[in-house]
């Protein structure tokens, strides 16, 4: 087995395990603890989005293994920014699929928290209203599983969707391919997102242009990128800090995030010292 084989499984792996992870362990910990699951309308929303997490993680990991067997790496769905059509492939930091999670949770961290401050959200998240639970708990339930849930099933979709667009062009990648991946399928995906948000959440979702217009950014960046990385995280941040700023003061969310972004940068730079010096060592 090829190294790259090799490393391809782990990503389908970590994939698997951070999704299920955030978005299964952890609600489920805090609503047996908290007693939201005592709330049938918590669990009818849980299960919708399990049914959207399992079957995107399932198209995802499918594209993946699709891709192995032929050898085909720029089919696969997973983490291939430098193998697929993605403009920002070949940017150190988005190749390392760590370096990227870490990059993006500070870029989108920073986001949400002005976001947070001037209170400009592109959406709101759905409104579960639970009761006998701490505000930790509520501020959760806003981030998992709807976040990783919707965007990993999108995701899907999306590279799905690229998938046949090379098979109809015959494994050829002319100027139209291109312009349909780049300039045709954000906008398409957009509309999607932004019919699926006000069909589910109707009223939680005031303004249907900034559900349009993340959805399109969304899209866009799955196809500059070419991993489900970013656009988790992007989804749980807005939802994060939307979620904090229903429940805190801006002082106490300004604080409390500027001494977690503070830390998460420390790390950030300690694991990119390590892998240079590591880097150094094998060459």
């Amino acid at each position: 087995m090829s190294k790259n084989i090799k490393n391809e499984i782990i990503e389908i792996i970590a994939m698997w395990i951070y999704a299920l992870f955030t978005a299964l362990v952890i609600p489920s910990f805090l609503g047996f603890f908290g007693e939201a699951f005592a709330l049938s309308e918590i669990l009818n929303k849980f299960v919708f989005y399990y049914g959207f997490l399992f079957g995107g993680l399932m198209l995802v990991t499918a594209l993946q293994i699709r891709a192995i067997v032929l050898a085909r790496s720029e089919e696969g769905a997973v983490h291939d920014p430098t193998e697929r059509p993605a403009l920002l492939g070949n940017i150190p930091f988005i190749r390392d699929p760590v370096i990227l999670y870490m990059f993006s949770v500070l870029f989108f961290g920073v986001l949400g928290l002005l976001a947070a401050l001037r209170q400009t959200f592109f959406f709101g998240i759905p409104q579960l209203q639970l009761q006998q639970v701490s505000k930790f708990t509520n501020v959760y339930f806003s981030v998992a599983p709807a976040a990783q849930a919707e965007s990993l099933f999108f995701m899907g979709l999306i590279f799905l969707s690229i998938l046949f667009l090379g098979l109809f062009f015959r494994g050829k990648k002319p100027a139209g391919f291109f312009i349909i991946v780049y300039a045709v399928l954000p906008v398409i995906f957009a509309l999607i997102w932004a019919g699926y948000h006000a069909l589910v959440y109707k009223g939680d979702q005031p303004a249907i242009l900034t559900v349009l217009i993340f959805g399109y950014l969304q899209s866009l960046l799955a196809v500059l990128v070419g991993s489900w990385i970013p656009i988790v995280v992007m989804h749980e941040q807005n939802n994060l800090f939307f979620a904090l700023s229903q429940s805190f003061s801006n002082q106490t969310i300004l604080i409390w995030a500027i001494i977690f972004l503070f830390l998460w940068l420390f790390l950030t730079i300690f694991i990119i010292v390590k892998r240079i010096k590591r880097a150094k060592k094998e060459f």
